[in-house]
């Protein structure tokens, strides 16, 4: 009998304790989760900063890209601790509005207007793995507004860490007030001339280019025009390559 009591009064307590204890479980592994994302988007971040490339939409693609930057392995970044795929969606209207799927972007000489919507989320579930990225803008919006009805709703089990780059891509005007051809590089690649001035009219060459770019600035004529400056861009900047006396210079606006 008092076997029988014992054992009905462990009955009771595991149904009292259980849940309790599989929900603070949940919680834990949902913070961890959460802390998880939030690295590896600090880790996309860098290599976009690092290499001037933004990865494809492809699980291959974007879990290489962190993996190459962070001591976690790459089969750590594609999967939660749940053993659950995580996702990256990219905003189909990153560079233009037209929402076509952005298929990933790298800098060699830099864009010529400014990214559209350079929006990305790091998605993870702790219950199921994430499924692909939508392929419209509206279903992105949907998901990173929470809208009602949104394929994929946050939860204490569904994470999202959202990243606005925004402020990652610098204005660059580089303006030429002369006839003769410079050139400039971003982070030492081939040279690209800035067009001659006509008449009264400086040529222009405007580009937006990813934070910590190397600006490299020669002088003309292009493409065997000399090393004249180089600098790394951190923020809008304009250019104005000038005739000081017997030398064409380039200096800042």
């Amino acid at each position: 009998m008092e076997m029988i009591a014992v054992m009905a009064i462990l009955a009771i307590l595991s149904a009292v304790l259980a849940p309790s204890l599989i929900d603070g479980i949940d919680r834990a592994y949902a913070a961890a989760e959460q802390e998880s994302l939030e690295q590896l988007a600090e880790d996309l971040t860098r290599y976009v900063r690092t290499t001037g490339r933004i990865p494809d939409r492809s699980a291959a693609s974007w879990s290489t890209a962190i993996a190459s930057v962070s001591a976690t392995p790459t089969a750590d970044v594609l999967s939660n601790r749940r053993g659950h795929q995580r996702f990256v969606y990219l905003d189909p209207a990153f560079l233009s509005a037209s929402g076509s799927a952005f298929n990933g972007y790298t800098q060699t000489t830099g864009l010529t207007s400014a990214p559209n919507s350079p929006r990305v989320m790091l998605i993870s579930n702790l219950k199921g793995n994430v499924p692909n990225q939508p392929n419209t803008a509206a279903r992105f919006n949907e998901i990173w507004n929470q809208v009602p009805g949104a394929s994929l709703e946050e939860s204490n089990d569904l994470k999202i860490v959202r990243l606005n780059w925004s402020g990652l891509f610098h204005r660059v005007l580089m303006a030429n007030g002369t006839p003769v051809l410079p050139g400039y590089s971003l982070n030492s690649q081939a040279q690209s001339p800035v067009a001659a001035a006509s008449g009264a009219s400086d040529g222009l060459a405007l580009r937006y280019v990813i934070d910590g770019t190397q600006l490299q600035l020669f002088a003309g004529p292009y493409p065997s025009g000399s090393l004249n400056s180089a600098q790394i861009v951190t923020g809008d900047t304009s250019l104005r390559y000038n005739a000081v006396g017997t030398l064409n210079i380039w200096d800042t606006l």
